[in-house]
């Protein structure tokens, strides 16, 4: 249901699961994008019309060029595997934020996905470098579920600091949230979060990923 522009750049998606939409308001700019006729990726800065829980939580936003609201997406896979392994690798990806934009904009400085069909499972390996020295590392698991797949580090995800002294003082917690996309599942979109609790940061991103 998404709206995109001329460039093939996302700027509105209304009515997603419980009725909530993202809208890019005049002003607004894609501070990253990228696309391949399968997936898009992107981040909006500037003025945007978010409402978050479908039920008239209306809120104007203004992201600075630190923030951002972060988004990959494509056509979901209709008829997924159902055997076979398969490795994704990372096709592109929106530079990781803070939500607060403390400090300028991170890499995902790498990223794959090693994906079991037949045990619909998805191993994850995300590494995040922040510009202020801070550094990240998402791995194991999340189950398939027609053609999506969630985790927390609750439920199969591992998160750990690998830099700047991140998740050292009282750990972090991560999750994922992606979906198969393409004829064939031959790409795969996620958006990730890792809230460092010794730090009180949480920092956002979305990632493509091909087959």
């Amino acid at each position: 249901m998404a709206t995109l522009d001329a460039a093939g750049r996302m700027t509105a998606v209304p009515n997603l699961v419980f009725g909530d939409f993202y809208t890019l308001d005049a002003g607004g700019a894609h501070a990253d994008f990228g696309t391949d006729g399968i997936l898009a990726w992107g981040r909006w800065i500037g003025p945007a019309t978010v409402d978050t829980c479908g039920d008239g939580c209306v809120e104007n936003v203004n992201y600075n060029a630190n923030q951002g609201l972060h988004y990959v997406i494509g056509m979901p896979t209709a008829l997924m595997p159902q055997s076979g392994l398969a490795t994704y690798n990372l096709l592109g990806a929106t530079r990781p934020t803070y939500i607060d934009g403390s400090s300028a904009p991170g890499t995902l400085t790498s990223g794959s996905l090693s994906v079991d069909f037949g045990r619909f499972m998805v191993g994850t390996n995300l590494n995040v470098a922040m510009s202020d020295g801070k550094g990240y590392a998402i791995g194991g698991s999340a189950p398939i579920a027609g053609n999506l797949f969630f985790a927390t580090d609750f439920t199969g995800l591992t998160v750990s600091g690998t830099a700047g002294g991140a998740c050292s003082s009282s750990g972090c917690n991560a999750l994922v949230s992606g979906f198969f996309a393409g004829a064939s599942a031959e790409r795969a979109g996620l958006g990730y979060h890792i809230s460092d609790s010794g730090t009180g940061k949480d920092i956002i991103g979305a990632a493509a990923f091909k087959k």
